[in-house]
């Protein structure tokens, strides 16, 4: 018996959209299997020691840590507990990496059982680099831009991925019409994955255009 024409051509589709399917299926399926594979593989890759060249170790003597002011008690107080807390933080052990690697990636650089650490310590120098921050917005809050910008030029030389510092800085050397300076910081920031990137580039663009202006 001959099928209509319409009727043939719905069933080639369908047999057409099966083995499609069936081919994508497949194809999924490895898909799935490999990632498997690679994240058992990272899960059990052997332990490996963190190379000490690779731990951040602050040189905090550059910072103003011990130094007074003419402040209010209430002020004195608070300065002296920013300070406290930046020593605190720089004696934890501390890595950073410029480009941010993927867990698996660390975990087959340093072992799985080792991500902990590793994160861990990755932690340790956002702690650090959040509390010299914070000790240079305390003090240009209270008009102490010289030392504040010795914290937060502490905290771009570390290539942290807080914003404030970078801004602070790039501020600092347009208002001395220092574009070299300016330049420089946002080829270092181009190198680094930090989440305010774009937002630092973006300042950055704005204050050369400018400084190219005048």
């Amino acid at each position: 018996m001959n099928l209509p024409p319409f009727l043939i051509t719905i069933v080639a589709f369908a047999l057409v959209l099966n083995i499609v399917l069936a081919v994508r299926s497949r194809s999924k399926n490895k898909g799935v299997e490999k990632f498997i594979e690679e994240e058992y593989a990272a899960d059990n890759a052997p332990i490996k020691p963190i190379p000490a060249e690779m731990l951040y170790v602050p040189d905090t003597s550059v910072l103003p840590l011990t130094k007074k002011y003419d402040l209010d008690e209430r002020n004195a107080e608070k300065l002296k507990l920013k300070q406290e807390n930046v020593s605190r933080k720089a004696s934890l052990g501390m890595l950073h990496f410029l480009k941010s690697p993927t867990n698996k990636e660390l975990k087959l650089a340093y072992g799985g059982l080792n991500l902990q650490k590793v994160v861990l310590l990755e932690e340790h120098f956002s702690q650090f680099m959040f509390a010299v921050c914070g000790l240079g917005e305390f003090l240009s809050d209270n008009g102490l831009n010289e030392d504040a910008s010795v914290c937060f030029n502490f905290c771009v030389e570390a290539n942290c991925d807080i914003s404030k510092p970078y801004i602070f800085m790039s501020n600092a050397y347009a208002e001395k019409k220092d574009i070299a300076k300016i330049k420089g910081i946002r080829t270092r920031v181009e190198g680094l994955s930090i989440p305010a990137k774009d937002k630092i580039i973006a300042h950055l663009d704005s204050l050369l255009t400018g400084q190219n202006a005048e």
